[in-house]
């Protein structure tokens, strides 16, 4: 297995590909894995960033799950600052392609008084389903254990929560107690 280097980041992008987002995966495809650093750059809005770089990659090779342990590090002044690191054992773990990331919306009159901006978040069935089956077997893997909590917003979001919602449960109750 050998590492190649390639200059995949914003200033190449604000350079030479203006946000043109179907020319990363090309570029990325020859490769089996990435290893992708923090992207970002202080002249192009974040928004630009997401679509033109960061979802064509996260799509091209499926990488659905967001998964982000919690660690505790010594001699941080935090409300947890009594506690030893082994007393923590928290991995927070997203949907990372659909939802908010599914990029359905737009504009109306833009640059007017009137301006509105529409976000729509769109969750599948297949893909909640999918990411809270890894979520559990992370909680399983790592503490033997099946908690695993969902948080959503299904309140106030009653179409795409909801279908999150029956998915947790549908594979919650799936799981092997």
């Amino acid at each position: 297995m050998g590492l190649c280097r390639v200059p995949l980041g914003v200033r190449l992008l604000l350079r030479a590909w203006a946000h043109d987002a179907t020319r990363c995966p090309r570029y990325t495809g020859e490769f089996d894995q990435i290893y992708l650093g923090a992207v970002g750059h202080p002249d192009i809005q974040d928004h630009l960033t997401l679509n033109g770089l960061l979802l064509p990659i996260r799509r091209k090779f499926d990488q659905y799950v967001c998964e982000r342990p919690s660690v505790l590090y010594p001699g941080i002044n935090a409300p947890l600052k009594d506690k030893d690191a082994w007393d923590i054992d928290l991995v927070v773990i997203r949907e990372n392609t659909e939802g908010e990331y599914a990029n359905v919306g737009g504009f109306q009159y833009q640059g007017f008084p009137e301006e509105i901006g529409v976000q729509v978040g769109v969750f599948t069935r297949h893909g909640s389903e999918r990411v809270i089956t890894h979520a559990f077997e992370q909680a399983r893997a790592r503490n033997k254990k099946r908690k695993v909590t969902s948080v959503t917003k299904s309140n106030a979001q009653g179409y795409g929560m909801i279908v999150w919602d029956t998915a947790f449960e549908r594979v919650r109750k799936s799981i092997p107690t």
